[in-house]
């Protein structure tokens, strides 16, 4: 793989990574059953 073809699939596999974490962190909050049910913005932030 060149390059250019490596970077991408680098930041396509990065981002990936974020968002699932990301949304993962706000289901937690957001979902009642769970634990960290109503954590607040430091739980979101951290």
């Amino acid at each position: 793989m060149d390059g250019l073809g490596l970077d991408f699939v680098s930041e396509l596999v990065g981002t990936a990574l974020l968002v699932l974490l990301g949304t993962g962190v706000v289901a937690n909050v957001a979902l009642t059953k769970s634990k960290g049910f109503n954590g607040g913005t430091l739980m979101v932030n951290f």
